[in-house]
């Protein structure tokens, strides 16, 4: 088992939780259902709901769009078919640093973060899932992509954002609390005037700047 963190932006996880594949029955006319019944077989994850059942949480903003989602599946399934399908698959990242990142560029500060563990995963850079102006660079950012490589480089360079496709069953461990730092407001003996708000390390920093002064 290896773990890794991930963003809660639809706030659904629970500790001791296990995520796995969910299998549709009820998708609208049939042949559509015949469809996605040889696509994914073994059901999808969350993700795999959204982007290939339903069209994208509007409420979120999104790594990529579903015509992207399609493009890189099916080149996967043409170059790559041993690694994860991204619809099947949940999302994280290797460290709480990244996590927090991904956070900040993708949800709110609002959502949790989560340890979770999983068997099986496979890394790659989300960045590269973005349109281009031709299908041939398409290609070429999917051939990346699931080779696990950054991509370009050079003047073509995209910064690497890495992510950790996760393969089920994926067990969610605990939440990651996270505490503001304690502040400390100093004032004068008769409140006179106010020292501006710092943090304790700030304050206790100080202290010792005094004493070495004296």
């Amino acid at each position: 088992m290896a773990n890794f963190f991930t963003v809660d932006r639809l706030g659904k996880l629970k500790a001791s939780q296990v995520l796995d594949l969910q299998i549709y029955a009820d998708v609208m006319p049939p042949v559509l259902q015949s469809l996605v019944d040889s696509l994914v077989p073994e059901g999808v994850s969350q993700h795999g709901e959204q982007y290939l059942l339903k069209n994208p949480n509007s409420q979120l903003k999104a790594v990529a769009n579903s015509p992207i989602e399609m493009f890189f599946e099916l080149f996967r399934r043409a170059r790559f078919p041993t690694r994860p399908s991204r619809y099947q698959s949940w999302f994280a990242a290797e460290t709480l640093e990244e996590a927090q990142a991904f956070r900040q560029k993708y949800g709110n500060p609002a959502n949790s973060i989560w340890e979770v563990e999983a068997n099986s995963f496979f890394k790659a850079n989300m960045s590269l899932l973005k349109p281009t102006n031709s299908m041939l660079c398409q290609a070429y950012l999917a051939q990346c992509y699931w080779n696990g490589s950054e991509g370009p480089s050079g003047e073509l360079k995209i910064p690497p954002f890495w992510e950790v496709l996760l393969m089920p069953p994926v067990k969610v461990i605990q939440e990651i609390k996270q505490t503001a730092p304690q502040t400390i407001v100093a004032t004068t003996v008769y409140g006179a005037s106010l020292v501006p708000p710092r943090t304790a390390a700030e304050f206790k920093a100080k202290r010792v700047a005094k004493k070495k002064h004296r």
